[in-house]
């Protein structure tokens, strides 16, 4: 069996390690290292490298992408003659897909329909009085609406206690320095349960009628705008499927397809570092939530901002959510967002070309 063969075959069942095994494993047992190609390196430059890394005892090595040295000709070249030397040399090739992680191509980054989305709220109060018209309120982070985005739903509920709101303060970022962090509010303002109602049809070019109403009353817009991040939606499979195609052509190449599948072993996301202000959205994730958890939750949206649940590092602890109910039922229908979230996350990865 050729050494090629060799390194796509999974190890046989094995009951124990033997001396020889030890002393002299096979391709599928040797480790792999990481190999950084950060800027511009001459083929015979890569090629000296890979007989050292193989003179050394690896059997595989991984070539993380970086933008210095990713999706031109020159990395391209560079690939095919890596692949064709590993190839002889009996060592196995994965690389990280793209030069960025999460996942991120010119074709799915900010401004494309294929950028990951977030949802974030907007509020006023309102209080009895007469009837009058309310200009919906723009997210509470960017209330000049500088980032854009556009109306998914709008919602009314009743007030029975008020928060403090959630804070927003600078903290020291290490690619993108000072940026503003949401912190949650110390407790949530409380909305009556039995209130919560979806308005959406009642808005016209932008303006509410309040009719009036006793006590307190919440206003929201909820906006769906492109994640500051930048990268690949991981909820959309057109996104997925955009991507994909973005590195077939420019980090592979349709003539490094053969030799891939020769000596190549994975193609892998580096780490999952994703990032929203606020929630992980897609423009069909309402109808999405209603098919797999058999509710809709238009009316509940504002129960689902936990600020921190859906940023890298995800908190152990549960943060205080802006908004909760008098009978408590945000924690279950904030579980069933975030057992959502996870479930299309794993058709994404099982497919390969994102969820469904």
């Amino acid at each position: 069996m050729s050494a090629d063969n060799l390194l796509r075959r999974p190890p046989d069942p094995r009951d124990r390690l033997t001396r020889e095994m030890l002393l002299h494993p096979g391709p599928e047992d040797r480790p792999g290292i990481r190999w950084w190609w950060q800027s511009p390196v001459s083929p015979d430059e890569l090629i000296r490298e890979l007989h050292a890394i193989r003179d050394a005892g690896f059997g595989e090595v991984e070539i993380a992408f970086s933008p210095g040295f990713w999706g031109d000709i020159a990395q391209r070249h560079a690939l095919g003659v890596i692949l064709d030397e590993a190839r002889k040399l009996g060592v196995g090739v994965a690389s990280t897909l793209g030069a960025a992680w999460p996942l991120q191509t010119p074709n799915t980054g900010r401004g494309t329909e294929n950028a990951s989305k977030e949802l974030q709220y907007g509020v006023v109060y309102l209080a009895g009085g007469e009837p009058r018209d309310v200009d919906l309120p723009r997210p509470f982070d960017d209330p000049s609406g500088i980032r854009g985005g556009e109306i998914v739903a709008v919602t009314l509920a009743r007030v029975r206690r008020r928060g403090p709101g959630p804070r927003i303060r600078v903290v020291q970022d290490p690619w993108r320095g000072d940026v503003p962090e949401i912190t949650p509010p110390s407790e949530p303002t409380i909305l009556d349960h039995n209130s919560l109602k979806n308005v959406t049809a009642d808005i016209t070019d932008g303006v509410f009628t309040w009719g009036g109403a006793d006590g307190e009353w919440a206003l929201f817009a909820m906006w769906m705008r492109d994640t500051d991040q930048g990268v690949t939606s991981f909820l959309d499979r057109r996104a997925a499927q955009a991507a994909a195609e973005y590195i077939d052509v420019h980090q592979i190449g349709t003539e490094n397809v053969a030799k891939l599948a020769e000596a190549g072993t994975d193609l892998f996301e580096d780490s999952l570092e994703l990032n929203a202000d606020s929630l992980f959205w897609s423009p069909d994730l309402l109808d999405r939530f209603r098919a797999r958890r058999g509710y809709d939750i238009v009316a509940y949206l504002p129960l689902l901002f936990a600020h921190g649940m859906c940023r890298y590092w995800v908190p152990n602890d549960d943060p205080v959510p802006d908004f909760d109910t008098d009978n408590g039922s945000g924690t279950r229908i904030r579980r069933d967002y975030y057992r959502l979230i996870t479930d299309l996350y794993g058709l994404f990865t099982k497919q390969g070309v994102g969820g469904v």
